[in-house]
């Protein structure tokens, strides 16, 4: 169960971070998409990773499933990996975490073999490395698996987002945009 309103604020503001109820608004949205999710693979790729607060929203739907963040080297933001680790500690602590700071480049599927049943892509965190960040999570992800793409509503996002599901309609069964402060498109693998 996503904690409330008022706990998340807690959370929040003992980590100094502004927006809560923006925050609060995409992390229920992504927790409302995974919850949705009902194939096998209960395995969870988060590429883009900043303070964990997204990552506990997946995990808090997906309680059982087996987590993997991924900051990449070199990415705008500058929180450390320990921000979510305490982050998914006081919301999800019984969870399987694993995190990892790798490079965005083309040998990052190998690195992060799936199949994963959803892939968390952080439009806004690594951009301009998000075409590769798609790439990847089309190779990981497992079939009818979830990509979340986070930050559509940006527009060099959208732009990059709908260039890739034109360019990969044989591999999408269904996308569509999930309301959210910052827009999620969620993609359906075949």
């Amino acid at each position: 169960m996503f904690p409330s309103l008022r706990v998340f604020e807690e959370i929040v503001h003992s980590c100094h971070l502004d927006q809560v109820e923006d925050l609060y608004r995409d992390c229920l949205s992504k927790y409302q998409i995974a919850g949705q999710y009902t194939g096998g693979d209960k395995r969870i790729l988060d590429l883009g990773v900043n303070e964990g607060y997204r990552a506990a929203a997946l995990l808090c739907a997906l309680p059982d499933a087996e987590y993997s963040g991924v900051k990449y080297v070199g990415a705008r933001d500058d929180e450390p990996l320990t921000v979510v680790e305490v982050i998914l500690a006081k919301l999800c602590p019984n969870s399987n975490v694993r995190l990892h700071n790798l490079e965005i480049n083309e040998d990052l599927a190998e690195k992060l073999p799936g199949p994963h049943g959803i892939v968390h892509v952080s439009g806004l965190h690594f951009n301009p490395g998000l075409w590769q960040a798609l790439t990847t999570a089309s190779q990981v992800v497992g079939k009818h698996g979830l990509i979340i793409i986070d930050g559509y509503l940006d527009g060099n996002v959208r732009q990059i987002v709908d260039r890739f599901v034109k360019s990969h309609a044989d591999f999408i069964s269904d996308g569509y945009l999930q309301d959210s402060s910052r827009g999620n498109f969620v993609v359906t693998a075949r």
